[in-house]
């Protein structure tokens, strides 16, 4: 994941800037639980613990979500670049922790909220 989050390089628009003030938006990798534990051959289970420490610890956060054309959506991860993570740690102190919670776990809490 960390791998595939280097290779995405999208540098900031502005080119009225100069060089060393542009922003790197790039980091970002569009691999599935499922994916990395085939890959990995691990458990899903096992995937979706060690990403939520991961972004517990701030070396990774969610992005949002891109249809995947079969009408359920694909999570963006996005890595934390090693000189903001001083800052992404502090800003999860502020903020709170996200939380990476499964579909069908979100779908449940939806329905026992409801009533």
């Amino acid at each position: 994941m960390f791998e595939s989050a280097f290779k995405d390089t999208n540098y900031d628009d502005r080119t009225y800037l100069p060089p060393d003030q542009r922003r790197d938006t790039g980091g970002t990798t569009q691999w599935t639980i499922k994916g990395m534990a085939e890959v990995l051959r691990l458990g899903k289970k096992t995937i979706i613990t060690a990403i939520q420490v991961l972004i517990d610890n701030g070396y990774i956060s969610v992005a949002g979500y891109e249809s995947s054309g079969h009408h359920s959506k694909r999570r963006i991860f996005r890595v934390t670049a090693v000189d903001q993570l001083d800052a992404r740690r502090a800003a999860l102190e502020i903020m709170g922790q996200q939380k990476l919670v499964d579909k069908k776990e979100k779908k449940y809490s939806y329905i026992a909220n409801k009533n």
